[in-house]
């Protein structure tokens, strides 16, 4: 069996450090990982295309040549941008998951268990702008958060993530106002320092109840499958150095060491190749 993470970059490896932690499920099949990187190019990522329809053709190209060529078994569109694209392409004949079905659910929940009616989303501009997430509760405020995704791949520190999240939140129209508010961290990338996402909301007097994807799709997952010790990494371009040392870091404070092995033996690919 083979299962297959895949993201726009690397923030769907948050998902995969969660899936190692996370309890098997009785039922779980045993699988191969294979995390894939979707994006065409370090410098052409889907939220810089220019239009949805190129959007929409890059990403269906990726996954026909991606289920034809490595036959898995199911495919999890760990990422929240291109999850909103699946109901609008042509899909390979296997099943395949995203992000939107089970982030929209935990904030359902979240309210009714606790009677909350403002909901916050941070998000890239594409998820923002695509209207997944608008009028899920009554008080329902987004927040874009231009090229946050890439400064997390990169920002070893941190430093100059949280000076941006405090930025962006700074700037929201209408201001952002304090008390008790769901937050969705509306991007695989913002898992890695949710840390930094909290401090930013404390020091505006925000009382998040913080849901992270992340964590809800590896639990579900983990009810699924099992993996076992083949781990494999696959993308269409080698992993700059920068990005792969921040990364790397990441995984290691987690203590995600099958992923950093399977990083560090990531394969090339050409999902893009006329």
């Amino acid at each position: 069996m083979r299962l297959v993470v895949t993201d726009s970059g690397l923030g769907g490896l948050s998902v995969c450090a969660d899936l190692l932690k996370a309890p098997t499920g009785p039922t779980a099949k045993n699988t191969e990982l294979l995390y894939v990187n979707a994006a065409p190019n370090p410098q052409h990522s889907y939220n810089s295309m220019q239009s949805l329809a190129e959007k929409q053709e890059v990403f269906q190209t990726f996954l026909g040549r991606l289920a034809d060529s490595y036959q898995p078994d199911h495919i999890f569109v760990a990422c929240h941008t291109l999850s909103a694209l699946l109901s609008e392409i042509k899909l390979p004949k296997l099943p395949i998951q995203g992000m939107l079905e089970l982030t929209r659910k935990a904030v359902l929940e979240e309210a009714k268990e606790f009677g909350y009616s403002r909901l916050l989303i941070l998000a890239t501009p594409t998820t923002i702008s695509s209207g997944v997430y608008d009028r899920l509760l009554p008080d329902t405020q987004s927040i874009a958060c231009p090229g946050l995704a890439d400064m997390i791949s990169s920002d070893l520190t941190g430093t100059r993530i949280i000076e941006n999240i405090r930025l962006f939140l700074s700037g929201a129209n209408p201001p952002l106002s304090p008390g008790k508010v769901i937050v969705v961290l509306g991007c695989t990338h913002y898992g890695w320092r949710e840390n930094l996402f909290l401090e930013a909301l404390d020091d505006i007097g925000i009382e998040p109840s913080l849901i992270n994807p992340n964590k809800i799709a590896a639990q579900q997952l983990v009810k699924q499958w099992s993996l076992d010790d083949a781990i494999r990494f696959v993308g269409a371009y080698s992993t700059p150095m920068e990005e792969r040392k921040t990364i790397m870091h990441l995984l290691e404070d987690v203590g995600a060491f099958p992923l950093i092995t399977a990083l560090n033996q990531e394969e090339v690919f050409s999902f893009f190749k006329k």
